[in-house]
């Protein structure tokens, strides 16, 4: 893959060793132009400007990523199978309804044709892992007055001792999720945002259902933000904590893929 960084005379070349992967984000605003080839043989060369939005916590938007017909495909293939989104309860929370925390619909989609096949290629590609290290693509879709509280995308292992799935999936805490890669599949006439309530080291929220606080993405059909949940070193990031704001007017439908620092073997 090459890269070059926007303003620089020439290629960019980064190395790193042992860790994971992440991009840079150096300040707000900084830009770089990425050009990579997907594997496989579809894999057509892209050309992409990646946009530090913010530093802490780390959020990087994608231009040129998805295609008005590559969202429209994906919401047409989920529709018929999105249901009432269910929520992995921490410990103290058991037995709680999910609507106390969300209320869209959701389907884990698997890579079972050529354009999420390449989907996942490219968000390999990008994210510089392995296929192997992501989830099934969560498809949700939030109609007016639908929200996600605040939460995090990684899992505190202390907080779901009771969860057994949980403490296998992460192997005790060995294992976690490194990055959230965030699709906008569609636009939406009012709410919707993406709110990250301690963006800037703000502190923890009293209210996890309030979206004036920190920084927030809006919704737009076609935007691709990657934010991570924790470091280069495996040290989970508080400040990664996101929303999904209520919906005011129109219908939001978004897709995310979770990656993890080790192989879930979701896709072969």
């Amino acid at each position: 893959m090459h890269l070059t960084s926007a303003g620089a005379l020439s290629g960019l070349v980064l190395a790193f060793e042992g860790g994971s992967f992440i991009w840079p984000g150096i300040e707000p605003g900084f830009e770089r132009n990425v050009t990579f080839k997907p594997s496989g043989p579809s894999g057509e060369e892209l050309h992409l400007k990646l946009i530090t939005q913010h530093v802490q916590p780390l959020i990087i938007e994608v231009s040129s990523f998805l295609d008005a017909a590559e969202c429209s495909h994906i919401i047409e293939k989920a529709k018929p199978h999105v249901e009432k989104s269910v929520v992995s309860h921490m410990d103290h929370d058991v037995g709680k309804p999910s609507g106390n925390w969300r209320d869209s619909s959701t389907y884990f989609m698997p890579s079972d044709d050529d354009n999420m096949k390449l989907l996942d290629r490219r968000v390999a590609a990008l994210t510089l892992t392995k296929r192997q290290q992501q989830e099934y693509s969560q498809i949700l879709r939030y109609g007016v007055g639908e929200r996600y509280a605040a939460h995090h995308d990684y899992f505190d292992t202390n907080l779901y001792k009771s969860n057994e799935q949980i403490q296998g999936m992460t192997k005790k805490g060995l294992f976690n999720r490194l990055a959230t890669v965030f699709f906008y599949l569609s636009n939406v006439e009012e709410g919707g945002h993406t709110n990250f309530p301690r963006a800037g080291g703000l502190g923890q929220p009293r209210n996890f259902e309030k979206c004036n606080e920190g920084v927030s993405v809006s919704p737009k059909e076609g935007r691709v933000i990657i934010f991570y949940s924790q470091d280069a070193a495996a040290n989970m990031d508080p400040l990664s904590l996101h929303g999904g704001c209520a919906v005011k007017e129109g219908v939001k439908w978004s897709a995310n893929k979770w990656i993890w620092n080790q192989q879930m073997n979701y896709i072969n």
